[in-house]
């Protein structure tokens, strides 16, 4: 019972997502970020098809397309300049982004952004801190957060998300060095990212942030920075792209 009516409660958060993501599109841009999660081997059978990619697929995914800087995308937005270069994120801070897509991304001297959500650091499966600062001391990585716990954001108290935003910066500032500027929301859907998120965010420190929509940066979509649409990449859409 408790199942169908939560999932009732979705479909309107589901309608304005497709909404948004259908009006957005409609705007013609090249400039797009895509957000990943993690990699497995090639010929591997991939037990998570929805959050992982083929390694094989990523290296053909990043010599297809022009990559950019995440900051250098977000310095053009604010003259209006939109081009065909991308940017590539990782959500979550799995370790495979070390193992199997650093190797690569260094050989070709990609940038790329990895959000980090501070409770998986150092956990089995996921990133180390000495794994994250050899990455950023190459130049090619930008850090930003995926907040203290990965949580829905819009089932929690506003005091509760401030300090998400705000301690997830003030830990990962002092424990790396360098400034976190950029957050993108756990899941990242209208459903997980209320408008009240959205506001909340502006005052605690951050100049940017994700959410999860299929649609391209434009003079529309990137018209509210505390909620730009990434393209969430795996083995089922990469192949879109």
């Amino acid at each position: 019972m408790w199942k169908t009516m939560n999932n009732l409660y979705r479909i309107p958060f589901s309608i304005k997502q497709r909404l948004l993501e259908f009006f957005w599109s409609s705007s013609p841009t090249r400039t797009r970020v895509y957000t990943l999660h993690k990699l497995h081997g090639g010929g591997v059978t991939n037990a998570d098809p929805l959050n992982s990619v083929d390694v094989t697929l990523f290296k053909a995914f990043i010599e297809k397309h022009a990559i950019s800087s995440i900051l250098s995308i977000l310095d053009n937005l604010k003259d209006k300049s939109f081009s065909d270069n991308s940017a590539i994120t990782f959500d979550d801070c799995f370790d495979s982004v070390y193992t199997l897509a650093w190797p690569l991304l260094l050989e070709k001297q990609i940038p790329f952004t990895i959000f980090v959500c501070v409770e998986f650091l150092g956990k089995e499966g996921y990133l180390s801190e000495t794994q994250i600062r050899e990455m950023l001391s190459s130049g090619l990585c930008t850090l930003g957060s995926h907040g203290m716990q990965h949580k829905i954001y819009r089932k929690m108290h506003k005091s509760e998300v401030i300090a998400q935003y705000k301690d997830s910066k003030k830990t990962l500032e002092a424990m790396f060095g360098v400034n976190i500027g950029l957050f993108a929301y756990p899941y990242g859907s209208v459903y997980a990212v209320s408008e009240c998120n959205q506001r909340t965010i502006k005052n605690s420190g951050y100049i940017a942030a994700f959410g999860t929509l299929r649609a391209g940066l434009s003079a529309i979509s990137a018209k509210n920075a505390f909620y730009l649409p990434r393209f969430h990449v795996n083995d089922n859409t990469i192949v879109m792209f």
